[in-house]
Order: C-alpha cells, then structure tokens, then sequence
C-alpha cells in the first residue's frame, strides 16, 4: 500500500513511540513532580502519614460524594447548612430575647395579667414566623436527619417564664 499523498498538518510530526521509552510529555510530567515533591509544600501536606479513606460516606448520593469533598477542601459549607446554622442562631437569640422580656414584666403591675398576655401573643407570633421558615428550611435539607423541629408556642411559653438567668 501506498502512503497516503495527503499533505501533513503543521506541527503534526508525531512518530510512533515505542512503549519502553517515555515521551517527551512524560519526561516533563516526571521532572515537573519531582520537582513539586522537593518542594517545601509537599512535605507538610495535610494527612501526611494517615491512611487514606477512599470509602464514600454511608447516605451520600455517588453524584455528591466529589462534590462535597471540593467543599470541603475549599473550606466551604453548602448554603442550605448555612441556612440551618443561621436558623438555629436565629432561634436561640429570639429564646434568650423573649426569657429577658418575661423577666422585665412587671408582675406587680395593676395590669400584669394584660402585660402577660401581650407577651404570650407576641411569643406565638414569633413562633408562627420562626416555623414557617422552618418549614422552608426543612423542604430545602437533603437530609432528613438535620431536620429543624418545628417550635411549640406552650412549651416556649413555659421554658422563658421559667428559666432564671444571672444576667
């Protein structure tokens, strides 16, 4: 057979290359890690040392596996943790907020039952607003288990009249 009279592209001198002998790509590749292991980075690198966990994590979809641990060496969390995380802030802060109102009624107060009650509503407002994003936040977690619960306004009610603090 005759070769083929097909002009050649440029740049296009690629020889066969015979197995036992490296390329010039692989050359290069080589003295370009040799060089990163003599780095200083190289030798303190995380986990020098340690076995490697090459086992996905138990309930973690296979689609999710690699993008969760680009996250996680990015020192990232996914937005919907952070959702949660902030939620949970959110709540503490508003449990702390009504225990120091409760606190502050004035139980000596001609109206006090009125002053109580005002309070009572206000707590159950609250909690009306707290879980309806609770209930948002919950449609948004891949993960049941990190389920927020939602709040009852009795036992709120209870927890900030009862609760003394050393403020």
């Amino acid at each position: 057979m005759a070769e083929s009279s097909k002009p050649k592209a440029p740049g296009s001198t690629k020889r066969p290359q015979h197995p036992a002998y490296p390329s010039e790509r692989e050359i290069l590749i080589d003295r370009q890690l040799a060089e990163a292991m003599n780095s200083p980075g190289w030798r303190n690198l995380k986990g020098k040392g340690h076995k490697l966990d090459l086992d996905p994590p138990p309930g973690v979809p296979p689609d999710m596996v690699m993008a969760n641990k680009i996250m996680e060496d990015a020192n990232v969390q996914p937005s919907w943790l952070e959702d949660r995380t902030a939620l949970l802030t959110k709540i503490q802060a508003r449990r702390e907020q009504w225990q120091r109102q409760f606190r502050q009624l004035d139980h000596s107060h001609p109206h006090a039952a009125q002053l109580r009650k005002a309070w009572t509503n206000q707590v159950h407002r609250d909690v009306e607003k707290l879980n309806r994003e609770i209930r948002n936040l919950n449609l948004a977690l891949p993960l049941w288990r990190l389920e927020v619960v939602p709040l009852r306004p009795e036992d709120e009610i209870a927890e900030a009249s009862t609760t003394t603090s050393d403020d």
